[in-house]
């Protein structure tokens, strides 16, 4: 088979590579400036500014009943590993750690201060765990089983291996 090379396309580029180099330094400098101009014009803190600030001021984050689960059902006995978390909390406080609603438009150098909360976090290794989640084959029942493991006093947890055992509350100042 013969493949006529003549209809091929073919392209030629007769600029140098200093004015492609040119062209590319204008239109960087040309977007820069439209960055600068958006970023730098002169706010009157507009009513969505302010909005905005007060929503990420007072951002508060809630998290409840976290399990995450590994388990080898593959050897026996089970080995699982695996995090429990019954709740995570950040919430704003004054500076005695009271919670409060903070407006930085009333006063622009206001200190915010967050608290972090951990409600029975703990990490377990169990290499010879007695529950397989893998037997239950209602997904309900998957879930109430992991709901009773979040604690240590709980019978189900007791002889579990935690590399980091469950406390009641951990409390970071931040």
């Amino acid at each position: 088979m013969n493949i006529d090379k003549t209809n091929q396309w073919e392209f030629l580029d007769y600029l140098s590579f200093e004015s492609k180099i040119n062209m590319l330094n204008k239109f960087s400098r040309q977007k820069i400036d439209e960055l600068n101009n958006a970023f730098l014009k002169d706010k009157q803190n507009s009513y969505v500014d302010r909005i905005s600030l007060k929503v990420l001021d007072n951002l508060q984050i809630n998290i409840s009943n976290i399990h995450i689960r590994i388990e080898d059902n593959n050897i026996n006995p089970t080995i699982s590993l695996g995090l429990t978390l019954q709740s995570f909390n950040v919430t704003n406080t004054d500076e005695n750690w009271n919670p409060v609603f903070i407006d930085r438009n009333l006063n622009k150098n206001a200190t915010i201060y967050k608290i972090l909360k951990l409600n029975n976090f703990g990490i377990f290794l169990n290499l010879n765990d007695k529950i397989k989640l893998s037997d239950y084959k209602n997904y309900k029942d998957v879930e109430i089983k992991m709901g009773q493991m979040f604690s240590e006093i709980n019978e189900y947890v007791k002889d579990y291996d935690y590399l980091i055992k469950p406390s009641k509350s951990i409390f970071l100042y931040i």
